[in-house]
């Protein structure tokens, strides 16, 4: 062998080499570049799971809240008409009602009473509360016999309302 062999053979050596080195670093910026993208994504996918779950929490502690009507009687007097509606709160969570509305039409001169007729403040879990209301004006679903609705909007901003 003659020294431009050798040469040739070490360049050539060399040259391997560098195509190992520059393989290697490509690599290493790929699995640098994978990480970063894997470790932001991991991130998003993690606080899109956890609104997800806060939502869902939230779900959970509104379902927990659930109104039934028992019974509802209804009297004309005059140019009233006084309804009272027996209501069970199946739930976990006491309802305070903000507004009642009879037929769309807001209701000032409403009171909640335990069948005993104390005053309470809101319905709570396990217990049947009346909406004692006495409207101003004659129902035309009373008369009529076809019924009326009543809508409670509670101080926790959830709607219930019942066709009577």
């Amino acid at each position: 062998m003659n020294f431009a062999e050798t040469r040739h053979l070490i360049k050539r050596g060399r040259l391997g080499a560098s195509e190992v080195l520059g393989a290697l670093i490509i690599a290493m910026i790929t699995i640098a570049a994978f990480t970063a993208y894997a470790g932001n994504l991991l991130n998003q996918t993690k606080s899109e799971t956890t609104s997800i779950t806060e939502a869902l929490r939230k779900g959970i502690i509104k379902q927990g809240q659930l109104l039934t009507p028992l019974y509802h009687w209804e009297n004309v007097e005059g140019t009233q008409t006084r309804i009272e509606v027996s209501i069970y709160n199946y739930g976990y969570s006491e309802v305070k009602p903000s507004f009642i509305f009879i037929d769309a039409r807001p209701q000032d001169n409403y009171r909640l009473t335990d069948l005993d007729g104390n005053p309470v403040q809101a319905i709570k879990p396990g217990e049947t509360t009346k909406i004692v209301a006495v409207a101003p004006y004659v129902v035309q679903g009373v008369l009529s016999g076809k019924g009326y609705e009543l809508a409670l909007f509670g101080a926790d901003s959830i709607a219930y309302v019942w066709w009577l």
